[in-house]
Order: structure tokens, then C-alpha cells, then sequence
């Protein structure tokens, strides 16, 4: 089942992120012209500059961008749980690299192809921007490389940092005591030579 052994936590971590990944996207470009503009960045301000159709439209297509490439990245990365991406043979699934390389060429023509432009509501992308996105897209995939380069799975990380966090939280005192000198029973000074 998709659910067992941790895939549950697995899978709601990885749709928290990548949808923080997208929504990311999403604010880049309103939360660049307030900054600009030297406005306070804060809801209003941005519920004003996206009424601006255009930035409306290049914010929307920042985030559908990442959400689609990141689903993308997300699925090289998590091929094999147990090794790290950089350590995977990825020539070895030819159907994996077909589906991923075909992936990205629909999600380039989403954004270039003038028809498909109209189609879907998106804007034409710059190299610079789709560098950008492909980076911020890339974060699942990272993250699924370190877990796996690191040995720890997904859920041994959650609940490492679970109970170090919270569990066990709060102010630890260290106390040193020498059991062997206690074991023996000893009197303090008249035990010393």
C-alpha cells in the first residue's frame, strides 16, 4: 500500500512542500515589485498589485510552472527511497526519462507556444525566469536526496526532530557524578593518597 511503512507522512510532506514550494513561486514576483516600488510587504499590498492582470497572470504562471515541474522532479527523486539521486542509475528506466524529458517539453510549450499561451492563461517565461523556477522546482528532489544521503528515512527525520523538539524540549542540565567512586563508598578527602 502506498500508506504503509510511513508513506502516509511521506506523502503529506512532500504536498506540504511542494505546495509551499509553489505558493513561494507564486509570491515572488508581487513581493520583487513591492519591494521596487519601496511598499511595506504585507496582504493588502499584495492583494493590490495583483489586481494588475499582468502580474496576476505572470504569478499564476510562476506557480503552475513549479508545481508541475517540481511533480516532475519529486518523481526522479523518490524512484528508489533508500539511495540518493546522485547515487541512482538513472539510464536504467528509459520510460522514466521519456515520461520526465516529454513532462518538461509540455510544461516549455505551455509557457512558449503562442496558442497554448492563450489556452491555458500563462505568460511567456525569459531564460532567467525559467532558471529560477527550475531551481525552486528542483527543492523535493533535494530534499529526497538528503534523506536518502543521510540514511535516515522521512519518518526517522520527523521523529528525531519530533521528540528533540517537543517531546524532550526544554532546558537540559548537565550533571556529572563518577559511579566508580560512588560504587566503592568513599569518603571524600580521606580517600585521596
Amino acid at each position: 500500500s502506498l500508506f504503509a511503512r510511513g508513506g502516509l507522512l511521506c506523502t503529506c510532506f512532500y504536498g506540504a512542500l511542494i505546495g509551499t514550494v509553489s505558493l513561494t513561486a507564486f509570491l515572488m514576483l508581487p513581493w520583487a515589485l513591492l519591494r521596487v516600488n519601496g511598499m511595506a510587504v504585507n496582504p493588502g499590498n499584495l492583494a493590490r498589485i495583483l489586481e494588475n492582470g499582468s502580474v496576476l497572470a505572470k504569478a499564476q504562471t510562476y506557480a503552475f510552472t513549479v508545481l508541475g515541474m517540481s511533480q516532475l522532479f519529486h518523481a526522479v527523486g523518490m524512484r528508489d527511497a533508500h539511495r540518493s539521486v546522485f547515487r541512482m542509475n538513472h539510464l536504467e528506466n528509459k520510460v522514466m526519462i521519456l515520461a520526465c524529458v516529454g513532462g518538461f517539453a509540455l510544461q516549455f510549450a505551455v509557457t512558449e507556444v503562442p496558442f497554448l499561451i492563450q489556452a491555458f492563461g500563462t505568460s511567456h517565461l525569459s531564460g532567467r525566469e525559467w532558471l529560477r523556477l527550475a531551481v525552486l522546482a528542483a527543492a523535493p528532489m533535494a530534499v529526497a536526496g538528503f534523506f536518502s544521503y543521510n540514511g535516515l528515512t522521512l519518518e526517522q527525520f520527523a521523529w528525531a526532530f519530533l521528540k528533540s523538539e517537543l517531546l524532550c524540549a526544554g532546558g537540559r542540565r548537565f550533571v556529572s557524578e563518577n559511579f566508580y567512586y560512588t560504587m566503592l563508598n568513599r569518603k571524600e578527602a580521606i580517600d585521596f593518597d
